[in-house]
């Protein structure tokens, strides 16, 4: 970066942050659904990454235990219920969830990929049964 921020090349690299404070932002910008380098299909709707049934069936089960795993920071975000610990766990629950939904998980079409996205969710289920544990005991 030093070196291609020090050349008097035309094309120099910026932040973005930078960009705007000099030049601004203006305009309409359309974005639609869809991807590239997807070989066999347009790239519409993200098939490549939702196509196959494994695929299908790993995001529902992101879908649920995500919902599971607000439900479970909302309860505990309730009057009377801040428990340092119990943050914590939810927290590592609610990453491992989002881990899970990388593309990567989903993109590359095989079982491998998909297997890390339940991997990640048996984890965050791990974090959700520790909760549940805290709770009962209290």
């Amino acid at each position: 970066m030093d070196k291609a921020q020090s050349s008097s090349d035309a094309i120099q690299p910026v932040f973005i942050k930078d960009h705007l404070n000099r030049f601004g932002a203006w305009g309409d910008v359309v974005i639609r659904p869809g991807a590239w380098n997807t070989n066999w299909h347009n790239g519409c709707d993200f098939l490549q990454w939702t196509g196959t049934q494994i695929q299908k069936d790993a995001l529902i089960r992101v879908a649920e235990i995500s919902q599971a795993v607000h439900a479970a920071l909302y309860n505990a975000g309730r009057p009377g219920s801040c428990n340092p610990e119990l943050s914590v766990i939810l927290e590592e629950a609610h990453c491992q969830v989002l881990q899970s939904e990388t593309s990567c998980n989903f993109f590359w079409d095989d079982d491998i990929q998909v297997t890390r996205c339940h991997s990640d969710l048996d984890k965050a289920c791990e974090y959700l049964e520790r909760t549940n544990q805290y709770f009962r005991s209290y």
